[in-house]
């Protein structure tokens, strides 16, 4: 982002990126709480509107983003019952869109599995190597995975916990699931839920909350 700090500090719209983030899923009524993990240290979470809110509790991560997830999930583990159930989030996704939560999460309670919010590939893929087009890719079976990403506790601790063990490097905590044997679905999602990674991601955002969900 080169940018001075932490992208989810970035201002949109005259609040944080955290801020907006965490203002849509506070608003939620089935959210009985939030966890944050950040970094030891980190200067400007307690800056936020929110830090000091009863409804988030603030962890520390680590190193590595299954570090962090599972600094969090430990947390929920100690203090909620077994049958809970977890969304973990991005907080650089501020667009997220309610009925899109709504509908993670009643695929998930109906069916008792793990989903995540993803969104089907609509341009053509090309596998390159070195510059060159080695073969097209076949997109009708790629999604592009989003977050909210949403699992049963109890599994999920037990599969961070085996990834971390193990060793394996992972992108998204769907793919921790996977690696044990679990069954993830995917709900379609809406596409501008993007997350903020370049300086032009940050336009797009900034056009996206101006507008309204």
């Amino acid at each position: 982002m080169r940018a001075e700090y932490p992208k989810q500090y970035l201002p949109v719209q005259g609040r944080m990126i955290i801020e907006w983030t965490l203002e849509l899923f506070l608003s939620i009524p089935y959210i009985q709480g939030i966890v944050v993990s950040v970094r030891h240290d980190d200067q400007r979470w307690a800056e936020c509107d929110y830090y000091h809110d009863p409804r988030i509790v603030t962890v520390y991560g680590g190193k590595e983003r299954s570090d962090s997830v599972l600094s969090a999930v430990n947390w929920v583990y100690e203090h909620q019952p077994r049958s809970a159930w977890v969304m973990i989030h991005d907080v650089v996704r501020p667009c997220v869109r309610t009925d899109d939560l709504n509908r993670l999460y009643s695929r998930c309670l109906n069916s008792g599995r793990s989903a995540i919010l993803a969104v089907p590939v609509s341009d053509t893929i090309k596998h390159v190597q070195h510059e060159t087009i080695n073969h097209t890719v076949d997109r009708t079976v790629l999604w592009q995975a989003q977050t909210p990403q949403m699992f049963p506790l109890e599994a999920l601790k037990r599969a961070f916990e085996n990834v971390i063990r193990d060793g394996h490097a992972v992108t998204d905590d769907a793919s921790v699931m996977e690696l044990y044997g679990h069954v993830v679905d995917v709900v379609t999602a809406h596409r501008d839920n993007i997350k903020i990674t370049t300086p032009e991601d940050l336009e797009l955002v900034e056009m996206i909350l101006a507008r309204g969900k």
